[in-house]
This record gives C-alpha cells, sequence and structure tokens, in this order.
C-alpha cells in the first residue's frame, strides 16, 4: 500500500487458459470509495509463474514476483516484473531475471522497492556449491532503464540458510532476511535460528554493514522470516520463536543504528499470545508505526490469525487514547479469483480494538485494549487473518485475508488511519 493505492497479489490467477500465471490487481481510493484500477499480468506469462507471490509498490511504481516463471531452460528460475502508471494507466516497463539464475531458485518470492532501486529475493540460489543459500538482486533505473547493480550475499554465508527470504529497501539501506542461517559456532545441525543483514550503498557499490541477530536466539526461532526498514530501524520477525511455555508463538525485535553502529532495542510480543501463532509471520514498518502478523493466532478456540500494530511515537503517554470510530469500506473483486498472496478469496473481516503504547529507551509496553467490535462475514473456519499487505508513511494499514473455502471469493479491504497517540489492533471475532 502506498498513499491511496493498494496492490493485491492473485498468485493462483488463471489468466485466459494459462492456469496458476497469476495476477496482481490495483486498487485505488477516492475518499472513502476504492476502485480497481487496473489487473496487472506478465507480458509473456505462462502456466504455473505464480505473478502476485510478492508484490510492492512505491508511488506510480510496482513490482510483483513471479517466483515460478521458467527463464529460457531453467525451470522455476523465477523473475520479477514491474510495472508503472500514467495518467491512471498501468503498462509493464520491464522484466527482472538474476545474471546468474538457475533452476529452482525461486527468484521473486520476495520483492520491495523505494524510488528507482528495487530488490528481488531469491531464497534457494546455490551459492559456490552452498546449496539453498540464497541471494537478494539490486537493480536500479535510469530514466525507463532497469540494470542490475548488485548481488548481495551473506559474508559467513552456508547451505541452506535461505538468504533473501525476506527483503526490504529504504534508500541506501537494503536488508535481507536469512531465516534458516544456523547460529556460528554451533553443533546442531540446521538449527535456523535466523539471521538480518544489513547492507548499504555508496554510489553504486554495496557493503555488508551489520549481521543482526537476537540476543536471546533459540534454534528454529528463524529470526528474518520477515524484515522492514524505515530509515534507521530494522524489525525482523522471528516467528518461531518460543515465549515462556508458548512453543513458535513468535516475535519481532526491533534494532536502530545510530552512525554504522546497529543494536538491539527491543523485543515484542503479542499480549495475548498463545503457542504456534506465528507472530512475526509478516511485518511492515514506516517511521514510527510497526505492523505485525500472525496467521495462526487463536480466536475462540480457533486459529484465525490477527495482526498487530505497535507504535513508538516520541513522548507517547501510557494514557489510552479514545476509542475511535472505524470506518471500513468494502473493495469489490471480480468473483473468479483467487485472491492473495496467500491465494486470497476468502472474505475479510477485520475487529479493530486500540491500544496506547509508549516506549522507554528500549522498553516497549501496552496499556489494555479497548472493547472489540465483531465484524460480519463467512464462517471463521475459512478465514485466516493477521497477514498486512502494506503500511503506509501516513498510518494507513491493509490487511489481507487468506484463501477460504470454496464460494467464499470475496475480499473486503479494511483500512483505518492511525492518530498520533495510539496504534490498533486487528482481530476476527469468533
Amino acid at each position: 500500500m502506498n498513499g491511496d493505492t493498494v496492490l493485491v497479489g492473485s498468485y493462483w490467477d488463471d489468466v485466459g487458459s494459462n492456469t496458476d500465471q497469476g495476477s496482481v490487481y490495483v486498487f485505488t481510493r477516492s475518499g472513502t470509495t476504492w476502485t480497481q484500477q487496473a489487473r496487472l499480468t506478465a507480458s509473456d506469462g505462462a502456466t504455473g509463474d505464480s505473478l502476485g507471490i510478492s508484490a510492492a509498490i512505491d508511488g506510480n511504481l510496482a513490482v510483483a514476483g513471479a517466483w515460478f516463471d521458467d527463464v529460457g531452460s531453467n525451470i522455476d528460475q523465477g523473475s520479477a516484473y514491474v510495472f508503472t502508471r500514467a495518467s491512471g494507466v498501468w503498462t509493464q516497463q520491464d522484466k527482472f531475471v538474476a545474471s546468474d539464475g538457475a533452476g529452482g531458485d525461486l527468484f521473486g518470492y520476495s520483492v520491495r522497492v523505494d524510488d528507482d532501486t528495487a530488490v528481488a529475493g531469491t531464497f534457494r540460489h546455490e551459492i559456490d556449491s552452498r546449496s539453498r543459500q540464497g541471494a537478494a538482486y539490486v537493480f536500479t533505473r535510469s530514466g525507463s532503464n532497469w540494470s542490475q547493480q548488485a548481488m548481495l550475499t551473506a559474508s559467513e554465508g552456508a547451505a541452506f540458510d535461505a538468504f533473501g527470504f525476506s527483503v526490504s529497501v529504504d534508500g541506501d539501506t537494503t536488508v535481507v532476511g536469512a531465516a534458516h542461517h544456523d547460529f556460528v559456532g554451533s553443533s546442531t545441525c540446521c538449527s535456523s535460528q535466523g539471521a538480518v543483514y544489513v547492507f548499504t550503498r555508496s554510489d553504486i557499490t554495496w557493503s555488508q554493514q551489520a549481521k543482526l541477530e537476537a540476543s536471546d536466539g533459540a534454534i528454529n526461532d528463524r529470526l528474518g522470516y520477515s524484515v522492514a526498514v524505515s530509515g534507521a530501524t530494522v524489525i525482523a520477525g522471528a516467528d518461531g520463536d518460543d515465549i515462556g511455555a508458548n512453543l513458535d508463538q513468535g516475535s519481532v525485535y526491533v534494532f536502530t543504528r545510530s552512525g554504522t553502529t546497529w543494536t538491539q532495542r527491543a523485543n515484542m510480543t503479542a499480549s495475548d499470545g498463545g503457542a504456534s501463532d506465528d507472530f512475526g509471520h509478516f511485518v511492515a514498518l514506516a517511521g514510527d508505526l510497526a505492523v505485525v502478523g500472525a496467521p495462526s493466532h487463536h480466536v475462540g478456540g480457533i486459529s484465525q490469525g490477527s495482526a498487530y500494530a505497535f507504535t513508538t511515537a516520541a513522548n507517547l503517554t501510557p494514557t489510552p487514547t479514545a476509542t475511535p470510530t472505524p470506518t471500513p469500506t468494502p473493495l469489490p473483486v471480480p468473483g473468479a479469483s483467487a485472491w492473495g498472496l496467500a491465494a486470497l478469496g476468502a472474505a475479510l473481516a477485520v475487529i479493530a480494538a486500540w491500544m496506547a503504547l509508549r516506549r522507554r529507551k528500549s522498553c516497549w509496553t501496552e496499556s489494555p485494549s479497548r472493547p472489540e467490535w465483531r465484524a460480519k462475514g463467512p464462517s471463521p473456519m475459512s478465514l485466516s487473518i493477521g497477514r498486512p499487505l502494506a503500511l503506509a508513511p501516513g498510518g494507513e494499514v491493509s490487511l489481507r485475508s487468506a484463501r477460504g473455502s470454496a464460494g467464499h471469493q470475496e475480499l473486503a479491504l479494511q483500512s483505518f488511519r492511525l492518530n498520533e497517540r495510539a496504534a490498533v489492533v486487528w482481530r476476527l471475532s469468533p
């Protein structure tokens, strides 16, 4: 999401006779009304490409991954497509492929774009005979021409690290998650503690600035399953983190930069978290506002999913603000599409509960949440929410659902604007 534009990936969408070719839908807002502006498809799309497994937008520029795209004779090498908008009309501008791509790389599983810089991850790429170490590729635009500027790899990468599983870019800083990286010195094979790597650009040269690890990291935490960077702050999801006796509840780590030094500042968890919630599976960050998805969070004994928003606004007091009145607007959706990065299709029901948060140095705290509102929708068994599509700089949040049961081929986009002194928790009511 960027400003008044939302991208929704539909990677199981059939295009003509091409099953699962995939597409990306563009919706724009005028006042409180959302309308479909475009459906983006690849000019050379084919069956099974799965365009829309990832999607990112910045202004009039959109990038979408097609991780199963066959490039030449390389099956499932993957690619990413660039689209631009002029006067409300979207056109394909370019197609990204890795200069050293190979079959099975799944390039484009993760993509992000900022201004004239785009980054695409390929977490299965082989590096020096190290299977699935992974890489991330940086592309830059000059005029309307895109070119590969760099290939990013971890300085101490190893086989099966899954470097590139998640990516994020802001200006001259790129962050890459390696969710299955083993802790250096560990005697345990395949520990998947995870790590996050920070790269910075000077002129046209990228170099690794830091490797971020959790101070209390453990086996199967999967730090770096999701990442986001904004200015001098990085947040990284560890969706397998055990919290107390809750296995795989998940958490999100906050790191900040001073000069060239990065420091862990906080570890965020859900106040009502439970085992196997996968909190941190998805994250988004814009300034002092962060959104975290917990797609397996149990509500009323059912794994429905939740999304949590945190704010770190300066001088935020712990006094809860007055409960606002949310005004969700339904988003029209073609009935034949399978929606979203998780094949959206179920009706998205969102509940707003307001929380006041404050930060003291590196400590994040929250006050009790406000009452919840029940939202209408199909059977909760068919829903899994808690996956934020994007977070706009102005505090606008968009959430998406996972694929629902047969017959539920609708999507309702719920968006709320946050004020300066509050955050929102969305939860599906049983």
